[in-house]
């Protein structure tokens, strides 16, 4: 006789989870949410219906089969509720004949793994620790479109679970909407549906399906097809919801109140803007955020960081051209008041940077502009030329050569900053600004680096002073008898008398 086992949500979110009708589902929250177990008990629903073919992925294959992970808590409970099912364990996969339906257990680490996925179809994506797929137009994004099934009764949907990470895709998705001024999930928020459009991979937001109907209309059809919205919600995953566990492990939540501070904020709280202050180069808190430009300021420079590169298929995450427009005041006050970029080639690069540098003179007169020097001839032969265009139009240039790393280069925009000394014009390039600047340590690879050597560029230009070094010049005379030179004084005058 089989063991009678009873399989349920633990809390009201996981049950919400499980229920959950949107194209896409975030379950994010506090450690001990039961994030983990919220996926297996939804891949068990989509298992039990006909022609289910279910992939959850972890960045890498290891972490499917490490101790205590997904797999380990998969297999038993997919054996007792289909005694059926082929456990494939070389391939990390389950097949229920009952209902001819798969479960995969997938790593997506490598470029060429979304590219082979890209020509799967899936009728449930769940992805496991979902901050942990960067960049998040790379990896997750993608695979909305292999969100196909045309064996299934359902329409195909997509799940994110995940502890909170503020510097990475999901957060901006969500932050506008589910997250208080704290970047922690509003709970009145939680399990509200929303309507986006993906354009340029950003959404554009809809409260009502129908409002994203009609900007939908107006948008291109692609070979005869029209966009069409997709649904979106966030549901609050909270240890205190999750009674089970706290009734098992009472000293649970105590632990997690005893952490430091920011890992307390992320890990109890569900903070998604707190963060690990690892490098403690730069935070957001430090600066001042000021509603216009410095109108006492006494000087003005934009920097810039040159790239070269387009996003293409080859290139999908290129560097920026970036102009970073930074002022100073008599009082050794500065004001970071404007950021443009650019991703392109070389020569719209350029028009960007001399249609700025007319804008900026337009309004505010006088801007100096620093250019940074790449090593080689053809560096020198380029920025060159761009310092020749700017002086024709009226803009002083300077020529930037680093000499030193670029985190000796960004210490003094810290310390500036950690003093006091610097503001930021609210705007909305403000998010990008403050996640490159935190993000940066200076000691990783890959590390994005535009805007910072902007900084770092823009105060040390402000800064330049050209010192004429200081000398007195002799008093020569000339003799009647020899016309030759003769030392009189050392003044600092110039006194000749001619022959007669």
């Amino acid at each position: 006789m089989q063991e009678e086992f009873t399989l349920a949500p633990a809390s009201v979110p996981q049950e919400q989870f499980l229920q959950s009708d949107a194209t896409v589902t975030l379950y994010a929250g506090t450690m001990g949410a039961g994030k983990s177990f919220a996926i297996v008990l939804n891949m068990v629903k989509f298992a039990a219906m006909k022609n289910s073919t279910i992939v959850c992925y972890r960045r890498t294959q290891p972490e499917i089969k490490a101790p205590g992970g997904i797999w380990q808590e998969a297999v038993p409970i997919f054996k007792k509720m289909f005694p059926d099912c082929k456990v494939r364990g070389r391939e990390c996969e389950i097949y229920i004949p009952s209902t001819n339906s798969v479960v995969k257990f997938q790593g997506l680490q490598y470029q060429s793994d979304v590219d082979k996925a890209l020509g799967a179809q899936f009728s449930a994506i769940f992805f496991d620790e979902a901050v942990t797929f960067s960049p998040f137009d790379q990896f997750i994004l993608p695979l909305l479109g292999r969100l196909r099934s045309g064996k299934t009764d359902y329409a195909p949907q997509m799940f994110w679970t995940t502890n909170p990470r503020y510097d990475h895709g999901i957060y901006h998705w969500i932050k506008d909407h589910y997250l208080d001024e704290h970047g922690i999930p509003l709970k009145d928020r939680s399990n509200t549906k929303r309507w986006f459009v993906l354009v340029d991979n950003m959404p554009v937001w809809f409260d009502t399906e129908e409002a994203a109907l009609n900007y939908c209309d107006t948008l291109p059809a692609h070979g005869g097809v029209k966009v069409k919205p997709l649904s979106f919600t966030a549901i609050r995953a909270h240890v205190t919801d999750n009674i089970p566990l706290t009734k098992a492990n009472p000293q649970y939540i105590a632990n997690l109140q005893a952490l430091p501070d920011i890992k307390r904020r992320i890990y109890l709280d569900g903070s998604w803007t707190a963060r690990e202050e690892e490098a403690g180069l730069f935070l957001r808190t430090m600066v001042n955020v000021v509603p216009y430009p410095n109108l006492k300021a006494s000087k003005r420079c934009r920097s810039w960081d040159l790239a070269s590169s387009p996003v293409s298929t080859q290139t999908k995450d290129p560097d920026w051209s970036r102009g970073v427009l930074v002022s100073k005041d008599e009082h050794s006050g500065y004001t970071v008041e404007d950021i443009v970029g650019v991703r392109d080639r070389p020569h719209i690069v350029e028009s960007l940077i001399y249609s700025t540098a007319l804008a900026d003179r337009a309004f505010y007169g006088s801007v100096t502009y620093s250019i940074p020097v790449d090593p080689g001839q053809s560096g020198v032969a380029r920025a060159n030329e761009i310092k020749r265009k700017l002086a024709e139009i009226g803009i002083e240039c300077y020529l930037i050569r680093p000499s030193t790393a670029k985190r000796t280069r960004f210490l003094p925009f810290s310390a500036i900053s950690e003093a006091g000394f610097v503001s930021v014009v609210k705007a909305d390039w403000n998010e990008t600004f403050y996640n490159e600047l935190e993000n940066f340590s200076g000691l990783k690879r890959g590390e994005r680096d535009d805007i910072v050597d902007c900084c770092s560029d823009a105060i040390l230009t402000l800064n330049k002073q050209l010192q004429l070094p200081t000398f007195n010049l002799p008093d020569f005379t000339v003799s009647n008898s020899n016309f030759g030179f003769q030392d009189t004084n050392y003044s600092t005058g110039l006194a000749a008398s001619l022959p007669k």
